[in-house]
Order: C-alpha cells, then structure tokens, then sequence
C-alpha cells in the first residue's frame, strides 16, 4: 500500500472516530452513571474518563470538562472509602493517632490513571517487518508440505490419522521462530520502555529486570507459535501444551486438502497445488500473524512493566475503534479491577482475538519523586 493510501485511509479513519465519538462518549456517560448509582466509584471515575475524552475528541469541550469533574468527584468518593478503612483498620490494630493519620494521607494521594497506546513507531514498523519475512517464511513451509502429502492424493494411499501431523513436525520451524522472536522482543521491550515512562519509573534494576522478563516472554512466544518450546540448549524442542499456535490450523486446512482431493480423485500435482494455495501459507495470513503477534507482545511488555513497577494496582480495558466486538466491550465494560485478575474474556491482558487493536489502562499511586506523565500520548521507540 502506498504512503498517500496510507494516508488517505488513516484521514478517513480520523474523521470516522469524530463522527462517532459523540455516540461513545453517550454511552461511556450511561455506564458511569449505572456504576455510580450501585456505589462503584472507582468504576465510575473510569466510565466518566472514558466519557471526558471521547466528547474532547467529538470537540465538545463542555461536556468534556463536565464529565472530566464527574469523574474527579467518583474518583475522590473512592479514596473516601480507603480513608475510612485505613480508620477501620487502625482503630482494629493501634491506637497511635499519629500513624493514623499517615495511613489516611497515604489513601489521600490521588490514583492516577494512564492509557496505554499501540500506535507507536515501533509497532508499525514490527509489523511491517514481520509481515514480510513471515510471508516469505510460510510460503517455503507451504512448499514442503505440499511436496510430503501429495502423496496422499494416490488412490491407494489413504490419508492416516497423524499424517498431517508427521508432516508439520517435519518442516523446518527454526526460522520462523527465530525471525518472530527477533521481532517480538524488540517491540515487548519498546512496550515496558513506554510504560515505566508513563509511570515515572527509571529505577536502574526496575527498569533492568523489567526489560529481561519482557524479552523472556516474546522469546518463549515465538516458538509457542509454531508448536514448539525452548530447551536450555536454545534449540527448538515440541511443545504439546502450546497455545495458539499457528501450526493447529494449519493442520486442520492440510487435512481437510488431503480429504476433498482423495474424494475427488485428484492427482499428486493438484493436491500439491491445492495445498501450496492453502490461506494458511498466504501473504494475508502472515500478514494478520504479525499484526496480531506485535501488539499482543507490546502489551505484554506493557503488562510486565505495570507489575514489575510496584505501584500499579489496577488495570482496565480500552477499545480501539468503533466497530467492537462483544467480547472486547464486555472487557471494557467491566471497568478497573486487579491487576491480576482476569478480564470477563479470561485475558490478562489484550489481545483477546486476532487483530485485536485494544490497549490497557493503568491505575496507580505514584511515589512522592515519580516523574510519572500526565497525557497518554507519549510514544515508544
């Protein structure tokens, strides 16, 4: 795609968000309201938040101001009640009014909420690259399998149970992995580097152990992708509890080939053809893998940088768009909750299905010398 159809395309997008954005912040506006009705100020704060900033994008400055106070008001009701446990729990333990009195400071400083983003350079730019050397990669995978089965297409050869299987662990997947994880770490770490900036953390071992655990989980997802784990050698070993893996559907496609061209008499050729032309080795298919495995990475380097900073207690879900789906709404319907707990699709984190765009929100109490950032629009490498 070119650069000025790029471009066209993201300018048709900014406009379709802007005539969108009032409907949004409508319904953003009604959530906060059910959830201040039922008490759940936090919830709220985050509904009116949400509110604020879709009718600040609609333009409407007004009521943006009106629901940004809306959500300050459920915001300090929320603190109200850490202030009267802190009381509680004080009166249960202590009886030293001073120490008291610095519990109810301490549940006085004021939750900070920032929104995680995507839309960095280093995730275009990941995508874009992984995008390409997947689609050269699975497009030679495609070319061996169909070399291996097309022997199946024989009338005398019947497709057996493992035969497709055989075949996928007989491919060589040490490239693929190796040209995804070299991807997916660098745009995990760009993810933790974005968020502790956004936190105000820039502690030397904070920073250091953060980015090592965000690296370790890309490299680990990498070869998940294609079945596989890592033994302590570095070589490829199988994985039998990998999860989404590429490989899974692609076996289903090769046997489900395997079946129509025996039952078609097809020759040896045209299965091999047939299973060549499959969309599991397609440029489309290697493109959606690596949209889908950047950002699921970027925020996991997000995720990891949000535990491994000590003052993120609470996490919530954003949408991207305005076409969502229901299981992603449901998961930003449900508004800030543990840090670690899981979201109402079982996700700790997006993405919840491929080509999922949705980002995670951080609710936190900053330290007295946090540099942590006011706006969210701060980018990554």
């Amino acid at each position: 795609m070119s650069a000025q159809h790029v471009k066209s395309a993201n300018d048709a997008k900014s406009r379709e968000d802007k005539g969108t954005a009032p409907a949004r912040a409508d319904r953003f506006a009604r959530i906060g309201d059910k959830h201040a009705a039922a008490g759940n100020h936090a919830s709220a704060a985050s509904a009116y938040g949400s509110a604020a900033d879709r009718y600040k994008q609609a333009g409407n400055q007004a009521k943006s101001d009106e629901y940004r106070d809306k959500a300050g008001e459920h915001d300090e009701l929320s603190h109200g009640s850490r202030e009267d446990q802190a009381r509680d729990d004080q009166g249960r333990f202590a009886k030293d009014g001073g120490h008291t009195t610095a519990l109810v400071a301490r549940a006085r400083k004021r939750t900070k909420r920032v929104e995680f983003s995507h839309d960095t350079p280093a995730v275009k730019q990941a995508e874009a690259a992984l995008s390409k050397k997947l689609a050269a990669q699975l497009k030679a995978i495609g070319k061996h399998l169909a070399a291996k089965l097309s022997r199946l297409a024989k009338p005398t050869k019947m497709s057996e149970e493992g035969d497709e299987r055989d075949a996928i662990e007989s491919a060589d997947w040490a490239p693929i992995a190796a040209v995804v994880s070299d991807e997916l770490e660098a745009v995990a770490r760009a993810g933790a580097k974005q968020a502790l900036a956004k936190l105000g953390i820039d502690d030397e071992d904070i920073t250091s152990q953060t980015f090592t655990k965000a690296v370790d989980w890309a490299r680990a997802r990498a070869a998940e992708l294609v079945g596989k784990s890592w033994d302590d050698d570095g070589e490829l070993i199988d994985n039998p509890d990998a999860e989404m893996a590429i490989t899974d559907t692609m076996r289903d496609d090769i046997r489900e080939a395997v079946a129509d061209a025996i039952e078609a008499g097809d020759s040896a050729a045209e299965l091999s053809d047939t299973i060549e032309g499959l969309s599991a080795f397609s440029e489309a298919r290697a493109d959606m893998i690596a949209r889908s495995e950047v950002v699921r990475s970027h925020a996991s380097g997000q995720m990891t940088a949000m535990r491994e900073s000590g003052v993120v207690k609470q996490k919530a879900w954003s949408t991207a768009g305005e076409d969502v789906c229901d299981e992603c709404q449901d998961n930003e319907d449900e508004g800030p909750i543990d840090i670690d707990d899981d979201f109402p699709s079982g996700d700790d984190a997006p993405i919840a299905h491929p080509l999922c765009r949705c980002s995670v929100v951080a609710y936190f109490e900053p330290t007295d010398d946090s540099g942590a950032e006011e706006e969210d629009d701060s980018e990554d490498e």
